[in-house]
């Protein structure tokens, strides 16, 4: 399997989208159907865009009920695209917490005609339909909205534009540390960066890792907003809410999920060994389909969630900052990172050890933990050679040719130092070890990126 991007676009790559809303007439009660009219609103809510890129457009919007009680929401769709739409009373959005509650053909969309429903009977009972209006959005799918959420438990994905527009206004949230995963959108596409540190910075004896070099990355992608956390990973592994896991820290859901080896990520292997099939260079995003990523591409409908490249997290990172840390700081981090010198900060805990995801300053955007608490796994292969220094176009690293080849992981953790945690950080871990100072962050791909066979 090989990662190809679909209808590649050129200029701009901001924000583009196409709304419609269907209103009703007048205002009528639940038990009787809704007369309804349709109101085209083209270009609201659309942001520069070069000419040559043509959004996906939506037409012949039509709210109804049927004799159930299930409202629908009937549009046509032009082209492939991320659609999100909101259902309003007198003017005023239902709420995202009811939104979740809907069904049928939003997020990644094929053209064609297609439905949203809802049970109102079941999620909003003897409720009066007033002033009722559906508005449908088509996002571009290499320019979709900046948030993605993965219900863990319903197998669904939403998207918004902000965080703001999820539900409860913030990431912060604890449904969304232990049922959901929040992803962050990181506009890269095209834009040059130095990877690796300033020479001024701190030694951390892995220096070879860390030779500065321009960077550009190809394409936006999308970050887990936490570190995986043990709760998370136990729904995705199917394993009972009692179960230990293979956590050394055990029983603390939102405590990243640690001493995973990444052959266990990608390939759906824990011990020494692993197959090879399924390392980034050779194989691009393919994996095993029992694997953590395997089973979480299915819950999340066959977008391709991996690891990130080394590249990629330190980009995300950084959050345009040249600085050693994201805070904007060469020499202090304790406001978001935990390491070694603060733990004690902490009152949770009473040795030194794993934390709660999201207690520390998010960076600029909005990416928590980047700096400590766990090393992350990235995708690629350590090397030193220094061909992989040069100014390089979506570096990837060598290919993995043994199962004791070393892989990347990056941000330093709880119990090491702050030199480990600067955002240059990257050091070398045998691929199929596991210990409780490594956990990982999920990557995905924009969902214009599909998987077609060698």
């Amino acid at each position: 399997m090989k990662l190809h991007k679909a209808n590649r676009k050129t200029g701009a790559h901001r924000r583009i989208s196409n709304v419609i809303t269907a209103a009703s007439a007048t205002p009528r009660r639940w038990h009787r159907p809704c007369a309804l009219k349709s109101i085209m609103l083209f270009g609201a809510g659309c942001a520069l865009c070069c000419a040559a890129v043509a959004s996906p457009k939506v037409t012949d919007v039509r709210l109804s009920q049927d004799g159930h009680r299930r409202l629908h929401i009937d549009y046509a769709l032009d082209a492939d695209a991320v659609v999100t739409f909101d259902v309003m009373t007198n003017g005023v959005s239902i709420g995202r917490d009811l939104l979740e509650t809907f069904t049928g053909n939003f997020g990644v969309v094929e053209a064609g005609a297609r439905r949203i429903s809802w049970d109102t009977r079941a999620n909003w009972p003897d409720q009066i339909c007033t002033n009722m209006t559906a508005t449908v959005k088509a996002w571009s799918p290499d320019a979709p909205p900046d948030y993605m959420i993965v219900d863990l438990v319903h197998s669904n994905v939403n998207w918004y534009a902000s965080e703001a527009e999820i539900p409860g206004g913030t990431v912060l949230r604890d449904e969304y540390k232990t049922t959901k995963l929040v992803l962050r959108r990181i506009h890269a596409r095209g834009i040059p960066w130095r990877m690796g540190r300033k020479l001024t910075e701190a030694t951390d004896g892995f220096n070879n890792y860390q030779h500065p070099h321009e960077v550009v990355l190809t394409n936006d992608y999308y970050i887990g907003v936490f570190e995986l956390t043990q709760k998370q990973y136990k729904i995705i592994q199917g394993l009972a809410d009692s179960a230990a896991g293979p956590f050394v820290f055990w029983g603390n859901d939102k405590n990243p999920a640690e001493n995973i080896p990444s052959t266990a990520v990608n390939g759906g292997v824990y011990v020494r060994g692993s197959p090879l099939d399924y390392n980034f260079v050779k194989k691009g995003h393919a994996v095993h389909p029992s694997s953590l990523l395997g089973r979480l591409r299915k819950i999340g409908g066959g977008l391709y969630f991996d690891l990130p490249t080394s590249a990629q997290w330190e980009y995300a990172c950084r959050a345009e900052t040249g600085t050693a840390f994201n805070n904007g700081c060469d020499d202090y981090c304790s406001d978001v990172a935990w390491y070694s010198g603060n733990w004690r900060d902490d009152p949770a805990v009473s040795s030194n050890m794993t934390h709660e995801v999201g207690l520390k300053t998010p960076n600029a955007w909005g990416l928590y933990d980047m700096h400590g608490n766990v090393w992350e796994w990235c995708v690629d292969k350590a090397t030193t050679a220094a061909e992989w220094y040069q100014s390089l176009e979506e570096p990837t690293g060598p290919a993995v040719t043994g199962s004791n080849d070393t892989v990347f992981r990056s941000g330093g953790c709880y119990n090491h130092s702050l030199a480990l945690a600067r955002s240059s950080s990257r050091i070398d871990k045998v691929n199929w070890q596991a210990e409780s100072r490594v956990g990982l962050r999920v990557w995905c791909a924009c969902p214009s990126f599909k998987m077609e066979e060698e």
